[in-house]
């Protein structure tokens, strides 16, 4: 009787024990699908506020009482309004970057025309060749320095994108290694933040120094120096009159 009754004994510790194996498993899957859930959870949250579309299909697992209860979860993540935001703050970075480069660009170029007009009027070649000439590759510079600004402007704003998405991809890789969804969607706020700050600083910066430097003095090319020919302008027509002539040019 004895016997039987050890036997009895042991085998119902081996049922609780296995039990208990059983529960702890169920319980350590739970929780990998539901940690599983959350993570994906939190990429998509990261995406979505990087203006990308996302889908996710993971399992919630919920136990009472040891009896567990698993859902098919299927969410959608729109990032429409957050990629039209992020749109604005570029346009924004954008436009300030330009119009610090046009502000200055046009002040450059009234000082260059300004210079033109008095060196042309100085050597005596307003009206003529010279001056159209000069004027010409003024207005052809400034056209330059308009596709330079904007080219600029545009890789202010390029750059903050690749810090951008540089963030992104660095906050999903965290994730994965185990960064919460809080931290990550707080993280990627401020990130997206700082780059656009510092793509506004960086337009502060988009000057075009000396633009025009060299066109207004270039004139004195035009004229002979030391005693050489000059040019004189008769009814907007240059004469070249060679060093030391006396008589009257026509």
């Amino acid at each position: 009787m004895c016997g039987f009754g050890g036997s009895s004994s042991s085998s119902a510790s081996q049922d609780a024990l296995a039990k208990e194996q059983d529960l702890a498993l169920k319980r350590t899957d739970a929780k990998n699908q539901n940690d599983d859930l959350a993570r994906m959870q939190a990429i998509a949250k990261v995406n979505e506020m990087y203006g990308v579309n996302s889908t996710v299909n993971g399992k919630q697992v919920n136990e009472s009482n040891g009896v567990f209860d698993t859902q098919s979860v299927t969410q959608s993540y729109d990032g429409a309004d957050e990629l039209a935001q992020r749109n604005a703050g570029y346009g924004s970075v954008r436009q300030n970057a330009l119009d610090v480069a046009l502000n200055d660009l046009s002040k450059q170029h009234d000082v260059a025309n300004r210079d033109l007009k008095f060196n042309v009027a100085r050597s005596g070649l307003t009206g003529g060749s010279v001056d159209v000439d000069k004027n010409a590759e003024l207005a052809g510079k400034y056209s330059e320095g308009v596709l330079t600004s904007n080219s600029n402007a545009d890789g202010i704003v390029n750059n903050i994108k690749a810090k951008d998405e540089s963030t992104r991809a660095d906050l999903i890789s965290r994730i994965n290694a185990g960064m919460d969804a809080n931290s990550a969607t707080s993280s990627a706020l401020s990130q997206i933040q700082n780059n656009q700050a510092q793509g506004r600083v960086d337009g502060q910066s988009n000057l075009l120094s000396n633009f025009f430097n060299g066109i207004a003095n270039g004139v004195g090319a035009y004229q002979y120096a030391n005693g050489g020919n000059s040019v004189q302008q008769v009814a907007g027509t240059n004469y070249y009159t060679p060093a030391g002539f006396k008589g009257k040019s026509s």
